[in-house]
């Protein structure tokens, strides 16, 4: 577990390094991210670029998942909210209810009623992650659907 922490601590701030001439300031890695904004200068669309591309790299800073979910917002694109989301649930499995229930509730105004009820089920632990529909925007969701469960019980 500490090697896996360190690995991760390592590729951030080896990335942060490389990254430090970029519109992307003030994101940095003690450990955890302490602080992240971006630039006025940065279209929503760029700053939502980056924060997946930190979710793809970084699954479990939950700092990026926030900052896409913002973007997603921003941008009121529905997709990319959902999908933003997903991820977020991917990673957070049954834990992280407090968390996932703000961002859903802050979520609402823009996602579809189908969308929102399976959210809220998973929320409910009524359905794991897997079962959530499909999105082609989530980054870590591997597509796979369904449950393990062959029979059920009535």
């Amino acid at each position: 577990m500490q090697a896996a922490k360190s690995s991760v601590s390592y590729a951030a701030s080896s990335y942060l390094e490389s990254m430090k001439n970029q519109p992307w300031q003030g994101a940095f890695f003690t450990g955890q991210i302490r602080l992240l904004q971006w630039s006025d200068d940065w279209p929503p669309d760029t700053a939502y670029a980056f924060a997946t591309q930190q979710v793809r790299q970084l699954p479990y800073q939950l700092q990026f998942h926030l900052c896409r979910i913002y973007f997603a917002l921003v941008r009121r694109n529905q997709d990319a909210l959902y999908a933003s989301l997903l991820d977020l649930f991917w990673v957070l499995g049954r834990g992280g209810f407090d968390l996932k229930k703000r961002m859903l509730k802050g979520a609402r105004p823009l996602l579809e009623e189908g969308r929102y009820l399976a959210l809220m089920a998973c929320l409910k632990n009524e359905i794991t992650p897997r079962q959530l529909p499909f999105s082609s925007l989530s980054v870590l969701n591997d597509g796979a659907t369904g449950s393990l469960q062959l029979i059920e019980a009535v």
